[in-house]
């Protein structure tokens, strides 16, 4: 068993809910990273009591790579998880604020079947993932699409991978002039 970090914003995920506990998270981190009030420490507090003291697997980090060792490490294990997080409001975190690009246009199976999978995960993530009280995170996963260019000599290997891609679901179009 691991000792929970305290008063740093954790995720249970045994429990599929949020945790967060008093005190001032900045001492722990570096002097770049904003203090504990630009994360907005008016958010609600939680009790220590409420806080898991002891965990099988702490990840560090809650955004969708936090979230999703976090789950399947539950899913497929017995093993308590707690996932730590600095920004309780996800104001800050790199998985809302970057543009994220998932797309769906390789030449393996693998890679294809694995973004399809990703695509769907985070279309019903608030089915699988909850704050405490049940209130919902909005990860505000907004599909777009994605644009390959190819010349004449890339055009018959592109007509391949456009095969492979609708066999296995993917939705892409072909264009051609």
């Amino acid at each position: 068993m691991i000792p929970i970090l305290k008063h740093i914003f954790a995720r249970d995920v045994t429990r599929r809910s949020f945790r967060l506990s008093g005190g001032n998270a900045s001492t722990r981190l570096s002097s770049a990273t904003p203090n504990w009030d630009e994360f907005g420490s008016s958010e609600k507090r939680f009790r220590e009591d409420q806080v898991p003291k002891q965990s099988d697997v702490v990840v560090i980090g809650g955004g969708l790579i936090g979230w999703s060792v976090a789950f399947w490490l539950r899913w497929n294990t017995k093993f308590g998880v707690t996932v730590v997080e600095r920004d309780p409001t996800y104001a800050r975190s790199a998985s809302v604020l970057g543009l994220g690009s998932i797309r769906q246009q390789f030449s393996e199976p693998e890679n294809i079947q694995m973004s399809l999978f990703s695509s769907e995960f985070l279309r019903n993530i608030k089915d699988y993932l909850s704050v405490l009280d049940d209130v919902q995170l909005d990860i505000e996963f907004n599909p777009q699409g994605c644009l390959l260019l190819a010349d004449e000599s890339q055009a018959e290997t592109m007509q391949r991978n456009y095969q492979l891609q609708t066999e296995l679901g993917a939705k892409v179009e072909l264009l051609t002039k």
